[in-house]
C-alpha cells in the first residue's frame, strides 16, 4: 500500500514535470492539476467538475508543487507508514492514511486566511508521525517518562515547523500538517498499539 501511495503522488508529477520541460504537448498541466485537484480553502465557484469541493479533501494529498517537494514527502512516507501499514493491514491503513490526508484538508480549511491553494502529502504524514508516537505514548510503563518523552517530541516537532515556515513562510503549509498531525493523537488513542509477541522477542 505504501507503495501504491508513492507510485499515486509519483504519476501526477512525472506528468506535471514533463509538461513544464516541454516534453509534452499539454503546456501548463501543472496549473491545471492544481485547479481541479489542488485543496482550495474556499470552494471555488469555477468548479471544472461535479464533486470537486469534496475530492480535494483527498486529490491534493497526492499533487506536489515540484519534484524536490515530492522527494521529501515520500522519503518520509515509508519510515512513518512502515508500522501502521503492518500493524493495521493493507486496506484499513489506506483507510487511516486518507482520513488523516482530509483532517489535513479540514485544517487548512479552518486556519488558512489568504486563500492560496495547497498541495503535498505532509498533513497525512504528520498524521502517521503522531500515530506513531502516540502508540509509544501508550507503550511506557512509566506515566512520567512518557509525558516527557512526549513534551520533547511536540516541541521538536513545533520548532521544525516553526523552522520550515520562517525560512519559506510562502510554502509551508502549517495549518494541514497541525490538522493531520491532531487527527493522527486521536487515532492513536482509538487504535491500539501492537505490543511485541513473545515469540518474536529475541534472547
Amino acid at each position: 500500500m505504501l507503495w501504491l501511495i508513492l507510485i499515486l503522488c509519483l504519476l501526477p508529477e512525472l506528468a506535471a514535470s514533463a509538461s513544464d520541460f516541454g516534453l509534452l504537448p499539454v503546456r501548463y498541466l501543472r496549473l491545471m492539476l492544481a485547479d481541479r485537484f489542488a485543496f482550495w480553502p474556499a470552494p471555488p465557484q469555477w468548479a471544472a467538475y461535479p464533486g470537486q469541493t469534496v475530492l480535494i479533501y483527498l486529490s491534493y494529498a497526492f499533487l506536489h508543487a515540484n519534484p524536490l517537494h515530492l522527494l521529501m514527502n515520500m522519503l518520509a512516507l515509508f519510515p512513518l507508514g512502515r508500522s501502521p501499514a503492518a500493524r493495521l493491514g493493507r486496506w484499513r491503513f489506506l483507510a487511516l492514511y486518507l482520513a488523516l490526508a482530509v483532517a489535513g484538508g479540514l485544517g487548512y480549511a479552518l486556519l488558512q486566511r489568504d486563500g492560496q491553494p495547497m498541495v503535498g502529502a505532509s498533513g497525512a504524514l504528520f498524521g502517521l508521525y503522531a500515530l506513531v508516537l502516540g502508540w509509544r505514548f501508550r507503550l511506557f510503563a512509566d506515566r512520567r517518562r512518557a509525558q516527557r518523552w512526549m513534551v520533547r517530541q511536540l516541541a521538536l516537532i513545533a520548532l521544525l515547523n516553526g523552522a520550515l515556515t520562517l525560512a519559506i513562510p510562502e510554502t509551508i503549509a502549517w495549518q494541514a500538517h497541525l490538522g493531520g498531525f491532531l487527527a493522527g493523537l486521536v487515532f492513536a488513542w482509538v487504535l491500539p498499539p501492537q505490543r511485541p509477541s513473545l515469540a518474536n522477542i529475541r534472547s
